[in-house]
């Protein structure tokens, strides 16, 4: 595969800002798959579960349905430049490192290693 260029970077990272939106909501749905939605559709999906009940039907035993507490589910916010830099390193199929480096013009450390 060739070397990306600067032009390359810019072109992706105007077809991903095309379309400007504030930060995200990360909702986890396991340890490796989020669901990640707009800000407010983030908001009014943990609205969405203040009457939410948690269903627990564990094989070979009888199903038990009971409150939902804090720790059930997951969130965090993720900021729109973060999203961003992760939707254009996938268009121009290279690592978030990559992209990182070749924006700057020096190695840099993956930030959520910090």
């Amino acid at each position: 595969m060739r070397s990306k260029t600067k032009t390359d970077i810019f072109e992706a990272i105007a077809k991903v800002n095309a379309k400007k939106e504030p930060n995200h909501f990360i909702i986890e749905l396991s340890y490796n798959k989020k669901l990640v939605l707009p800000h407010d559709a983030g908001v009014a999906f943990i609205n969405a579960l203040k009457d939410a009940e948690l269903m627990t039907d564990d094989y070979g035993k009888d199903p038990w349905i009971g409150p939902l507490d804090k720790d059930s589910i997951r969130v965090a916010s993720l900021a729109h430049a973060h999203y961003e830099d992760i939707k254009v390193a996938a268009l121009l199929k290279i690592s978030l490192q990559d992209l990182h480096e070749a924006r700057s013009g020096t190695p840099q450390r993956d930030p959520s290693f910090v």
